[in-house]
């Protein structure tokens, strides 16, 4: 009797042993496959978040609005040597649009009369290095203009060395928080820079315009190292004035 049950146990304890085994083998292969998910994971996460911006360029023949429609936040737009007829919409944030050689290489003339050269409704944008020409219907609209309305509340904006010229008005800011600096705004029907809101102006060239700059229901704006001719005219504004130093 004592041996039969030894059998038992040795039997079953055999059985026991296998069943541990196999046991273990499967938790090692759960844990083994969750590894590979949080690292698989971890790399995901950290791909993206990695991902560089992207530079895309414009040839003659080419649009800019095509290259603005397909960027993405941080991307910077290159625009080369040539002469360019369109309106251009910028609604995407953080976004550089620049000349590849300045503004006597690349022109941008209005398609539309009517509509700004350079429309920017998304915030942190920098307009650089270009010749902006054309717009001239609404006294309401510059070559480059910062919107701020219902739709799109465009701020922190850089617009510099461009030269805006031939419009009503060279630049038309309507938003806060934004510099414009080293711009030519020469030639303009009705003024050079309309500003309104809060926002930086310094070294820019205001020529042979109806008025020079015009400050409109705005205070705090700061202005330095301009070149003004013709007349400067602030209306229902408090702002600060130095034609010499920051």
């Amino acid at each position: 009797m004592a041996k039969l049950e030894r059998e038992f146990a040795l039997r079953h304890l055999d059985k026991w042993e296998r069943e541990a085994e196999e046991t273990k083998c499967e938790r090692g292969k759960f844990w083994e496959a969750l590894t590979f998910a949080v690292i698989f994971a971890m790399l995901a996460f950290l791909s993206v978040g990695c991902t560089s911006a992207t530079t895309h360029y414009v040839n003659p023949g080419e649009s800019t609005q095509a290259a603005v429609n397909a960027a993405d936040p941080d991307d910077t737009i290159t625009v080369r040597d040539g002469i360019y007829t369109e309106n251009v919409d910028v609604n995407v944030d953080n976004l550089t649009i620049q000349s590849e050689n300045g503004t006597t290489k690349t022109i941008i003339k209005a398609k539309d009369p009517k509509h700004p050269v350079f429309y920017v409704g998304g915030s942190y944008v920098n307009i650089i290095g270009f010749t902006v020409t054309g717009t001239t219907y609404y006294i309401t609209h510059g070559g480059i203009h910062i919107r701020y309305d219902a739709k799109y509340k465009a701020d922190h904006c850089n617009i510099y060395n461009n030269n805006c010229s031939n419009n009503q008005n060279g630049i038309f800011v309507y938003s806060s928080n934004n510099i414009l600096f080293n711009n030519n705004c020469s030639k303009n029907s009705y003024s050079g820079i309309y500003v309104w809101g809060t926002n930086t102006i310094y070294n820019n060239n205001c020529s042979n315009n109806f008025f020079g700059i015009l400050v409109d229901d705005s205070i705090n704006n700061s202005f330095y190292l301009n070149n003004f001719k013709n007349d400067i005219i602030s209306r229902n504004s408090n702002n600060v004035w130095n034609s010499t130093a920051k």
